[in-house]
């Protein structure tokens, strides 16, 4: 729960931001033999701060940080199908531009091999960042709720959201049932929302929930390493997923929970 008096650092996911303000300031124009696609490079910029300055005011919010995705994802080590699925996909033209724009101009965060969301994380979850300050998560991916924590969800009028510590870990096991097809990984077969929460209801220990994921991974003729696969990439990182000396995220374990 956010404190009332307490300096708030509101934390961004720059991912999402660029690619609305990207996506918004486009223009397509249909010439009948030919679609032509521009953007205004300005209008992108004014667009892109003007969404994350009405955020970081309407959360009164004291520091920014932004964190952005790095080209190379360590999922990609864990499952190389991660995020494959994406390739290919046509993207809005200014996403590179409103990217430098916010590491040049803003200081956004991009490390090695980690996605924006396991900056977050990490950020999030670290007491040696921002010390005595309430971390608010910007974003609006649903898998952010696998981080304890407070969060923001732009599209939704709920407020700052407090997610426990127990509820993040529920979240986990949950998308390691689910799987996210968005982001290319499968879950479980044939395990979807509805039989994912029923699978693990009423437990409310980590190792436990774990244990109950590997059964039903079990009933569907896979085995506890093919889940642990499905857990991997599911996690987003938190302080403790990250080695400062190395500069490398540390896959999850069992262990972890």
């Amino acid at each position: 729960m956010a404190k009332k008096n307490r300096r708030r650092a509101i934390l961004f996911d720059g991912d999402i931001q660029i690619y609305q303000a990207a996506s918004f300031t486009q223009r397509v124009t249909d010439f009948g033999d030919v679609v032509a696609i521009t953007a205004d490079k300005d209008e992108g910029v004014a667009d892109l701060m003007d969404r994350i300055i009405s955020l970081y005011t309407h959360l009164k919010g004291d520091e920014m940080f932004i964190a952005l995705t790095d080209s190379y994802n360590f999922r990609k080590d864990i499952l190389p199908t991660y995020k494959e699925n994406r390739s290919g996909v046509e993207r809005p033209i200014l996403l590179g531009h409103l990217r430098n724009h916010l590491i040049h101009d803003h200081e956004a965060k991009v490390k090695e091999g980690l996605e924006g969301d396991d900056i977050l994380g990490i950020t999030a979850t670290n007491p040696a960042m921002f010390p005595g300050y309430d971390k608010i998560i910007v974003s609006i991916d649903k898998d952010m709720r696998t981080i304890p924590g407070l969060h923001f969800n732009p599209d939704k009028d709920d407020g700052i959201v407090t997610v426990s510590e127990d509820t993040a870990n529920y979240n986990h096991m949950l998308q390691t049932l689910m799987g996210d097809r968005v982001d290319g990984y499968t879950g479980c077969p044939g395990i979807g929302p509805k039989k994912a929460a029923k699978a693990l209801e009423g437990i409310t220990d980590p190792l436990e929930r774990w244990l109950r994921v590997v059964e039903i991974y079990h009933l569907r003729g896979l085995t506890a390493e093919d889940a642990l696969v499905q857990a991997q990439v599911a996690r987003i990182c938190q302080h403790e997923d990250f080695d400062y000396n190395t500069r490398k995220a540390i896959p999850w374990t069992p262990t972890q929970n």
